[in-house]
């Protein structure tokens, strides 16, 4: 575990404990390795999730089966949920967020490894075809939280949604936009698109056609000219 120092004005981690390995901490009830490409921060903690599916390394090596699986002794469902841990008592809580197909999930860049409210998903449908997105609101009470969407259309697909922080970096957490890449199986068009994250149906503000096939994806970001020519050592 990488354990978070004090951090600047701008949100960098400043110290030497920023950049020290932690004791480790084994984890005996893990059997499987998980389906496990992803995990979460907050300000103090790395968090790592033990999931339902697992990786069947076997059956891989012996090319005699599919090469996930699912853990017997762990419920396998289909939802998204709030899992809160109390740190001093060991207690875990789940409140449901919804019933849907989602995955994918983003969030505002700015607030990572802070405290947030608001999460966006693509709507898996059919699995793994990405038809839609769903803005999810954390703090809402009821059995579904989500507080907007927007689908694509017929045989109208994307990839992951990500968000981009308006360029003022507005003063609410949703200011900012989804882009995603789509592809029209219809006409066999892709485009670009960009939407209004604030608006209650995720508007569409621009749709730019490409001039060539994009592949559907699993994972992206969003970098700004200014970040992409400081990796290049330019001004």
């Amino acid at each position: 575990m990488l354990q978070a120092s004090k951090q600047d004005e701008e949100g960098n981690l400043q110290g030497k404990s920023a950049f020290l390995k932690q004791p480790d901490v084994p984890i005996f009830s893990v059997r499987h390795p998980s389906y496990l490409h992803d995990f979460a921060i907050t300000e103090k903690y790395a968090i790592f999730c033990d999931m339902q599916i697992v990786m069947e390394t076997l059956q891989m090596v012996l090319g005699s089966g599919f090469p996930f699986g699912t853990d017997a002794r762990k419920l396998v469902h289909c939802c998204v949920e709030m899992v809160r841990i109390d740190l001093r008592t060991g207690a875990v809580s789940r409140t449901p967020l919804s019933a849907g197909n989602l995955d994918f999930g983003v969030i505002n860049p700015c607030y990572l490894g802070r405290r947030n409210r608001y999460a966006y998903l693509g709507v898996g449908s059919p699995q793994p075809m990405v038809a839609g997105v769903m803005k999810l609101d954390m703090v809402k009470k009821g059995v579904d939280c989500v507080t907007a969407s927007r689908m694509y259309g017929p045989r109208r697909f994307g990839g992951e949604p990500i968000f981009v922080p308006a360029p003022d970096e507005g003063e609410e957490e949703d200011d900012g936009y989804l882009v995603t890449y789509l592809h029209d199986e219809n006409t066999g068009e892709s485009s670009f698109l960009v939407m209004d994250a604030r608006s209650p149906d995720l508007q569409v503000v621009a749709e730019v056609s490409l001039p060539r096939r994009v592949p559907y994806g699993f994972h992206g970001l969003f970098i700004t000219a200014a970040e992409l020519r400081a990796q290049k050592g330019k001004p």
